[in-house]
């Protein structure tokens, strides 16, 4: 079909510069327009298709896709096939979306176009199918707005026929298709899954085997992988029997019927029962927690206990189950039969509806009927406890959540513990190994001990006598001539604080020798301190100093090569934070080292006791 209906046909004006283009525009106005008038006559006289022409529709919307009229923002929409509850009648009702009106056939600009809603046309809709066009009949999606499927969904709009070679049949359908619907009828085993029994009386104890008259049914050694019926107390029916049921149907060995279970609605449910007993034939049960069975959600339960009110044969003995009847007997053998007959709507599955809301043992929701009773179908309130048990538990990870925002948890890190490294202690009320490593939680506290790694102490040089200032080879050092005597005083400050436990002070010195050779020796060096203690009042100033005791200072080191130099080091002394200590290293004259002695560095180190 032409492209649209051109209402502005554009003449040519006086001045206006003439070439063969603008010759020729009216002409081909006015031939688009009359092609469009023979092809939507022709459309009209053949009567193939009607069309609504340059109706209002979404943008979105593309050629091909099934649209619905959308009265609020009066236009034509992508349609969709769902149900809502009608809140007047609480019954679910198909959505406007649902009602197809007829499928996109062209587009003049994003809003306009022209829509065919009966028909046959040749129509692309490959914007409304996803993969090939095949023949078949095609049905309004559930899943996706504008969409059409092949496969019936449960909730079933029928739109259109393809014939596969570019070429449909639309005929959409307004109708409810909630009123179509399945009769369903199933036979349910009659027999107990597992051994038929009875209680005694006398007792109360349960004998394997079939009741003497007036006893109570029983089922000894349940068996929920048997076909038939189960004690409604077992563990399989997960606590769903109601009250005063006694036994509830194997479900979940019934594959037919727990396929398309539950009924919807449960109350179009009907039990038929026939005790095959002189082809009296079959009697409706009645249902209810008064009558002789329940149907619900969670399955089928019957009420009764009682001698010969039972599901199955009053006289069933499971070491030796009757057989079926035989065929073309007289009179007719009958056995026992319980049938179940409902009517299930044909868009009401698990796909579509919700069948049962139930939450596990350990969420924080609960769910509950108008009467605040636990529930798990019909009108359901659903809340959410959030006053949840504390438990302490020892998880690694540092990422924790920090904040709930946009319906997501979101997470951050945070320490989860602390690890000593270098020189710093720690100490917590909570440690883990990890990795061969203590790992610090909860309280912890940092300690930093000065005697790790053998951290030194900076002097200040306080006196300098008969020594010299070197400058040798871009190396300065502190000199000690040969042949009299000379020292230096260095000061050492004692830090007010943070000192290990028992703190120790020893002087560590690097001692150069400018000449060595075969059985030459370094001088022997004194070393002495004087401490001036923190004072906490006035205190008399010491004036003495202490030599140091056995110390490498005072052996002779050989020296077998000039210009190398060699680390010594004092004993310990004892020490109290805040001291003030006073070293003096000096060089005896004539001690027969006929060179200069020098000092490159000297420090001290700060030890526990």
């Amino acid at each position: 079909m032409a492209k649209s209906w051109d209402n502005n046909i554009r003449h040519i004006v006086d001045g206006e510069a003439v070439n063969s283009g603008v010759a020729g525009r009216p002409d081909r106005t006015l031939e688009g327009n009359l092609r469009y008038l023979r092809e939507v006559v022709d459309s009209a006289l053949l009567g193939q298709a009607l069309f609504l022409r340059d109706v209002t529709v979404a943008s979105t919307v593309l050629v091909g896709q099934p649209v619905y009229w959308h009265s609020v923002n009066q236009q034509f929409e992508a349609a969709l096939a769902a149900v809502e509850n009608d809140a007047e009648s609480n019954t679910l009702v198909p959505k406007a979306s649902s009602d197809v009106i007829g499928v996109v056939y062209s587009k003049t600009n994003s809003t306009l176009a022209d829509v065919v809603n009966l028909g046959w046309v040749a129509l692309d809709i490959d914007n409304a199918v996803d993969g090939t066009v095949a023949a078949g009949r095609y049905y309004l999606s559930s899943a996706e707005a504008g969409k059409l499927t092949t496969q019936r969904p449960p909730v079933s709009v029928p739109v259109l026929f393809a014939d596969g070679q570019g070429n449909v049949m639309l005929s959409p359908a307004l109708r409810d298709f909630i009123e179509d619907h399945v009769h369903y009828t199933f036979e349910l085993t009659a027999k107990p899954a597992g051994t038929a029994a009875y209680i005694d009386s006398g007792n109360g104890a349960t004998v394997v085997g079939p009741p003497p008259s007036a006893e109570d049914h029983a089922i000894s050694s349940p068996d929920a992988t048997l076909e038939g019926w189960l004690p409604a107390s077992h563990a399989s029916f997960n606590s769903t029997a109601p009250t005063g049921a006694e036994f509830g149907y194997n479900l979940a060995t019934h594959s037919e019927l727990e396929r398309v279970w539950p009924p919807i609605p449960v109350s179009a449910a009907a039990l038929t029962w026939d005790k095959g007993i002189s082809q009296s034939g079959g009697t409706n049960v009645k249902l209810g927690p008064t009558g002789g069975a329940i149907v619900d959600a969670n399955g089928i339960w019957w009420m009764s206990k009682c001698y010969g009110d039972v599901p199955w044969f009053k006289n069933y003995n499971s070491a030796s189950p009757p057989a079926d009847p035989t065929t073309g007997q007289c009179p007719r053998e009958e056995a026992v039969q319980v049938l179940l007959h409902y009517a299930r709507m044909v868009f009401a599955t698990d796909k579509s509806v919700v069948t049962s809301l139930q939450t596990p043992s350990t969420s924080v929701l609960t769910i509950t009927n108008c009467d605040d009773d636990a529930a798990t179908t019909g009108d359901l309130h659903i809340d959410a406890n959030f006053d949840l048990l504390t438990e302490d538990d020892d998880l690694d990870g540092y990422q924790v959540i920090k904040e709930i925002a946009d319906n997501k948890y979101k997470r951050g890190p945070v320490v989860e513990g602390l690890l000593a490294g270098g020189d710093i202690s720690l100490s917590s009320d909570s440690t883990k190994t990890v990795d061969g490593a203590t790992l610090y939680a909860g309280r912890i506290t940092v300690s930093r001990s000065l005697d790790a790694l053998d951290r030194e102490m900076l002097p200040q040089i306080v006196r300098l006598d008969d020594v010299v200032e070197r400058f040798y080879k871009d190396v300065t050092y502190i000199g000690f001539p040969q042949g009299r005597e000379s020292s230096v005083r260095y000061r050492f400050n004692v830090p007010p604080s943070g000192l290990p436990t028992n703190p120790e002070f020893k002087l560590r010195v690097v001692l150069l020798g400018r000449i060595g050779g075969a059985g030459i020796s370094l001088p022997a060096m004194n070393a002495s301190y004087r401490i001036i203690a923190r004072p906490t009042a006035f205190t008399v100033l010491p004036t003495t100093d202490t030599a140091w005791n056995s110390t490498q200072f005072n052996t002779v080191l050989g020296i077998a090569t000039a210009d190398t130099y060699v680390e010594v080091e004092s004993t310990s002394i004892s020490i109290a934070a805040g001291d003030t200590l006073l070293v003096k290293l000096s060089r005896p004259a004539g001690t027969g080292y006929n060179a200069e002695v020098g000092v490159i560095r000297i420090g001290a180190v700060i030890t526990s006791g």
